[in-house]
């Protein structure tokens, strides 16, 4: 008996470990219900991305779900799934700037995943617009509307379609066209001064503005009393001075809890923005700057805590006290200095949780290896390396690549 005292103890102690084994494999193995990762809105198209992989054969139904645009209803026309998410496609496109909200009940034919597991039901959930809005325009008797998208010229509104108010008064629509391929001219009957207040509403008539979107021309949406930018005898610059360009968004990067919005042109770095002007969302949620930096051709916002690789980022800007300027022109410090345009939901490539190639060796794959140590800090420095770099490249070519005129110069001298 003495010899089956080992194996006893053995036992007492490996049959436990056995079953935790098992039961955390059955736990891993077991398929889980789809997570609701994100919404997002773009035209008419409204994208529910979720967690799992969707069974496709199971559509809801389009009264499975409620969509509402400035708090008002919006019919839905197509329901598909398509692998991870669901797509709704809207009757009518949702504009730049405007808030939409999402709601879903499961009902014969829910949201499943291959598995056969259901989706929760949503709520009220605020989609992410990464629509652009261009406001109307006005100068002299021309009242313009200018859209991203090409427009149906066979589609031309009656001039009672729309509705302008000039300081509280009514103005007459004498004529509608639609000259080119993305724009719809008003002429008054009389036009504005430089100093009137001017706004436009318009009701889709009979023939509505119809703009292009993914093979198919949808209804623009009405407009209710919208301020329009009166742009009449707007002052000029004196004769001979160069008109400047504003610095124009290059693209709008994030590494972990740093977002770089990098420009065309080097800008003021003692007209520094608050952090008021600037909204960034995460997934559809705010979340807080603490900071802001201007750095060369960059401007950096600081977040109060990092995002994720597969988070959803987008950002904001209206201009406040101290706007993104572009900086002086060291040869003409009298030329006008522009500030730049406002943006609205603008997407950023999320390059966080990137690996970066590292000089360490092969790595066994037939290249350099990649380095996942170092966090936000490493991918935060070579940021700043890619924001300066239009600093220090010009200086290092110039004496190679130099102007034309200094070269007949030093050769002059040299003889």
């Amino acid at each position: 008996m003495r010899h089956l005292l080992p194996i006893t103890a053995a036992l007492i102690l490996l049959v436990p470990l056995a079953l935790w084994l098992a039961g955390t494999s059955r736990a891993q193995d077991d398929p889980a219900a789809p997570a609701l990762s994100s919404a997002e809105i773009n035209f008419v198209s409204l994208f529910l991305a979720y967690s799992e992989y969707l069974d496709e054969d199971s559509v809801p139904a389009a009264a499975d779900f409620t969509v509402t645009v400035n708090g008002e209803m919006r019919e839905i026309s197509q329901v598909e799934v398509i692998r991870k998410g669901v797509e709704l496609t809207l009757e009518t496109l949702v504009e730049g700037g405007e808030v939409v909200t999402v709601s879903y009940t499961p009902g014969d034919n829910p949201i499943l995943s291959y598995a056969g597991l259901p989706a929760e039901a949503i709520t009220d959930l605020e989609a992410i617009n990464h629509g652009q809005y261009h406001p109307p325009l006005v100068y002299g008797n021309r009242l313009i509307f200018s859209y991203n998208e090409d427009l149906d010229k066979n589609s031309v509104p009656d001039a009672a379609d729309f509705t302008v108010a000039v300081n509280g008064e009514m103005r007459e629509v004498s004529e509608v066209e639609i000259d080119d391929s993305s724009s719809v001219k008003l002429t008054l009957e009389t036009p504005v001064e430089r100093e009137d207040t001017v706004r436009v509403s318009y009701t889709p008539g009979d023939n509505p503005i119809l703009r292009y979107y993914e093979g198919k021309f949808y209804p623009s949406p009405p407009l209710v009393d919208v301020l329009v930018i009166n742009a009449t005898f707007a002052p000029r610059l004196p004769p001979r001075t160069p008109v400047e360009v504003a610095p124009v968004l290059r693209n709008a990067i994030i590494y972990g809890d740093q977002l770089f919005l990098t420009y065309s042109d080097y800008l003021d770095e003692d007209s520094v923005p608050a952090a008021a002007d600037f909204t960034v969302t995460v997934n559809g949620e705010m979340r807080e700057i603490s900071q802001v930096e201007v750095i060369r051709k960059s401007v950096r916002l600081l977040l109060e805590s990092a995002v994720e690789g597969e988070d959803t980022v987008a950002v904001s800007y209206i201009p406040g006290d101290n706007p993104i300027r572009k900086a002086k022109d060291a040869e003409d410090v009298e030329r006008a200095v522009l500030p730049v345009r406002s943006l609205m939901n603008e997407r950023v490539e999320n390059d966080t949780g990137r690996d970066q190639p590292s000089t360490a060796g092969d790595g066994g794959g037939g290249g350099c290896a990649l380095a996942s140590a170092g966090g936000n800090r490493s991918r935060s420095v070579q940021a700043l390396l890619f924001a300066a770099s239009g600093f220090f490249w010009p200086r290092i070519l110039r004496p190679l690549y130099g102007r034309s005129d200094q070269s007949t110069d030093s050769t002059e001298g040299s003889f």
